[in-house]
């Protein structure tokens, strides 16, 4: 009787980690498909690619950098774009949503579910060429934004 009870007990914690395993497979999944657990919703039922792309934009717009160091130690300063509007006029055909960074290797983290490859010209206040940059951020199926990687491509 005490077998009994005992096997009874382990079949037990075996459907239990399995019932587990199964509810986070099923939250993996749902994620990976784009859905937002915080939102109650699918990614492409809060946000359109525009809409996306123009966070992605705005991102750039608004984080960079006053000036950058030149291999020869000097320090140029950097013409800001004054909105997502002037940015996309100057930089037509900037912008996609991918899933893989192209010019590396790797695929969203555990939390992310794509990237917004955004490619533009960096201006500077003094009359230089432009640098071409290349950035990938990264978004997760809730629509948060983070930086992931960046290129120069001169």
């Amino acid at each position: 009787m005490a077998e009994e009870n005992k096997e009874k007990g382990n079949g037990y914690i075996l459907w239990f980690i399995l019932a587990l395993l199964s509810i986070y497979l099923f939250i993996t999944i749902q994620e990976r498909r784009g859905y937002c657990f915080d939102k109650w919703e699918y990614i492409h039922n809060l946000y359109t690619e525009q809409e996306l792309i123009d966070r992605g934009i705005e991102y750039v717009v608004s984080t960079m950098p006053s000036g950058v160091i030149k291999p020869d130690g000097t320090i140029k300063e950097v013409k800001h774009y004054s909105s997502v509007e002037e940015f996309k006029q100057m930089n037509p055909a900037c912008c996609t949503l991918t899933t893989f960074i192209d010019e590396g290797d790797g695929y969203p983290d555990d939390y992310g579910y794509g990237y917004i490859r955004i490619e533009y010209l960096r201006h500077y206040v003094e009359n230089l060429k432009p640098a071409h940059e290349v950035i990938y951020l990264e978004y997760t199926p809730c629509g948060e934004l983070r930086e992931e990687a960046a290129f120069s491509k001169n």
